[in-house]
């Protein structure tokens, strides 16, 4: 719910979108008045984070310094990428 509105957070300082979140998630009644919106982020940054984990448990990776190297190279497979669809 809170990706929909993530458009308008280009438009607003970042207390204006928590707000507007915050006060729309509360008026569809998908969160109680007292769940505030720092709750939800802390959340999806959690939920985030494990599908971070889990993708390097998948890829074989158990330290940090190997998944620093993995994430400098996926970061590099996906600008390369980019370029070649950029250039076609």
């Amino acid at each position: 719910m809170v990706q929909r509105f993530k458009v308008f957070a280009k438009l607003q300082t970042a207390q204006d979108y928590e707000t507007l979140v915050e006060g729309l998630l509360c008026e569809l009644h998908f969160i109680p008045k007292c769940l505030a919106f720092a709750e939800l982020l802390d959340e999806h940054n959690l939920r985030k984070r494990i599908t971070e984990l889990q993708e390097y448990r998948r890829m074989g990776i158990t330290t940090a310094q190997e998944a620093e190297v993995y994430e400098t190279a996926k970061a590099a497979r996906v600008s390369a990428l980019y370029w070649c669809r950029v250039q076609s």
